[in-house]
């Protein structure tokens, strides 16, 4: 993937981000990783989160405080979404954010260091397993997060969009595992997941509109579109008992 051909605009920010991180933390810092919709080519400005993996030698109370005052201001700047691990935790993580890091690993963009990824294996049994507690969790959350603010639409709205993303990710796992294909773009694994039996396929098209369109929902909207996400982790859920009671 290109760093090319990323906006201008952001490319630079992001640039001249890493090129000041490297000065602050200098040999400390070992890779710097830009991942998620961005990397794919897949993303809104001003509206998506900029996902980068710092990689460093070692983190802990100094470091943080070296680096806060820049990762606020990126936060604030272009939507950095900053994901800090040390070198010595990249393996372990492979076990416990094994679906996160597969994704990162399938796309991304090394603008740092060594590529920390290249040589992480993924079994495809504890994919499986944890995507589907993944899901799970955050069906969870979600009726959690309902109770709490159902009465505040922004609230809401921010969470089917994240909710969706999560969906994407999780869907993109399924895909893998049971064809082999790992897709980039949110259409592209839409797409692929329309295909299959017991989708809800105009719902799940509503939602890739709903969470691509720049025209503000209604409270209304935004709660109908709540259920549907909800419905729709039920049915990928189903889908991966499907893969596990098939082998």
């Amino acid at each position: 993937m290109d760093l090319e051909k990323i906006n201008l605009e952001l490319r630079s920010q992001i640039v001249n981000f890493t090129n000041a991180l490297k000065e602050i933390s200098r040999q400390n810092l070992k890779s710097v990783i830009l991942y998620g919709g961005v990397a794919k080519l897949d993303y809104s400005i001003g509206k998506s989160n900029v996902n980068i993996l710092f990689v460093f030698e070692s983190v802990d109370l100094t470091t943080l405080d070296k680096i806060a005052v820049l990762f606020q201001r990126g936060i604030a700047e272009f939507k950095l979404a900053p994901f800090i691990l040390t070198d010595s935790e990249v393996k372990p993580s492979s076990d416990v954010f094994a679906v996160k890091l597969f994704d990162i690993k399938q796309h991304h963009i090394l603008l740092y260091g060594a590529d920390v990824l290249k040589d992480l294996q993924f079994d495809r049994t504890h994919l499986q397993f944890l995507a589907g507690q993944e899901l799970r969790n955050q069906l969870a959350r979600m009726k959690f997060f309902y109770i709490q603010n159902f009465n505040l639409p922004e609230a809401l709205h921010k969470r089917v969009q994240s909710g969706f993303t999560g969906l994407v990710i999780n869907a993109n796992t399924f895909l893998y595992l049971k064809n082999g294909a790992y897709y980039g773009t949110r259409k592209e694994i839409v797409e692929q997941l329309l295909k299959e039996p017991n989708i809800d396929t105009v719902s799940l098209s509503e939602l890739l509109s709903f969470k691509e369109s720049s025209i503000p929902p209604s409270a209304e909207e935004i709660k109908i579109f709540y259920d549907r996400l909800m419905i729709q982790y039920k049915q990928l859920i189903k889908l991966f008992k499907q893969l596990e009671l098939n082998g």
